[in-house]
């Protein structure tokens, strides 16, 4: 009887070891699936490509999208210098009693995303900004505040004076986005010619993308990734791989979808109180936890480091 009931525990110890090797098989085959392509990743999009002056739009339409130059051989021209440490700070309510302030304004460059309020939330967001990323609906509230002379519109610009604003895909002369960044930049150049002591002047470059980054990297995440439909990777995700472009280091912060953190605790959707397009009831085209998955697992191998606990 004693012996039987050995060989019984030696069997579930063997079945044990064996999906432990299987679970660890499975974990390695994964882990060099992303390992291999980490160099591929890093250098995914370019400054130089996907990051240009939009005030040479025309100049880079007329060679590029006239000429019928491959989009892989045309360039334009870039401010971007390359730099060691990057943070990229996202808006998930996962930032609020972070702390993380002080951490994120210690990288050498620091990208935000829709001119969010900084001096409130400085503790835990900080208040560095080198480069503001913009997506169409914030470029149109904008634009529509400073055309009647909202002075804290103004006030949010001046803020990140002498930084630079991308609005980070692809442009043609028939496009709304188009439309509202021309826009944008003659409000800029207005304030610059008639600027007076009680008026700061605003230098704030704005950046485009001759490429097509929304493409290149829907194709790259669904050839590594292997997500059938995965087909509008979010305005965070594009600019997470821009970052690899000209970062040796990037850190994520504020990239976070889901409703509860760690310790249950409720997640907001922003940590800031700026209003959402259509105050939040317009459905958007993203699967965000299938891109938080991917940026997990991005981190795992060292592509980034993806930040969702507290700094302090």
């Amino acid at each position: 009887m004693q012996a039987v009931m050995w060989r019984c525990r030696l069997c579930t110890v063997r079945r044990l070891l064996g999906i432990l090797v299987l679970f660890c098989a499975a974990n390695m085959a994964w882990m060099f699936f992303y390992l291999k392509d980490i160099d591929k990743i890093q250098h995914l999009l370019s400054p130089r490509q996907n990051m240009v002056l939009f005030s040479e739009f025309d100049a880079n339409f007329e060679r590029c999208n006239l000429s019928r130059v491959p989009d892989r051989n045309c360039f334009g021209t870039t401010p971007m210098k390359h730099h060691n440490t990057c943070a990229v700070v996202g808006s998930s309510g996962i930032l609020l009693n972070s702390s993380c302030g002080n951490e994120i304004d210690s990288h050498d460059y620091v990208i935000r995303f829709n001119l969010v309020p900084l001096i409130k939330h400085a503790r835990d967001a900080g208040m560095k900004s080198n480069l503001t990323v913009m997506n169409v609906y914030r470029m149109r509230v904008m634009v529509k505040r400073m055309e009647s002379g909202s002075r804290r519109a103004w006030e949010r610009f001046e803020r990140i004076n002498n930084s630079m604003i991308i609005y980070p895909k692809r442009l043609s002369r028939t496009a709304y986005q188009y439309r509202r960044y021309s826009e944008l930049l003659e409000l800029f150049r207005n304030r610059s010619r008639t600027a007076a002591k009680k008026k700061r002047k605003v230098y704030l470059p704005l950046l485009y993308s001759i490429t097509d980054v929304r493409n290149i990297t829907t194709d790259f995440i669904n050839e590594i990734y292997d997500y059938p439909g995965f087909h509008s990777p979010t305005i965070g995700l594009l600019t997470s791989f821009l970052a690899l472009s000209f970062c040796d280091h990037v850190s994520l912060y504020g990239f976070y979808p889901l409703a509860t953190d760690a310790n249950n605790r409720t997640v907001k959707f922003h940590y800031h109180d700026d209003p959402l397009p259509g105050e939040g009831k317009i459905l958007k085209p993203h699967i965000f936890n299938v891109e938080y998955d991917f940026m997990r697992n991005l981190h795992r191998v060292g592509v980034w480091d993806h930040k969702i606990t507290n700094c302090a």
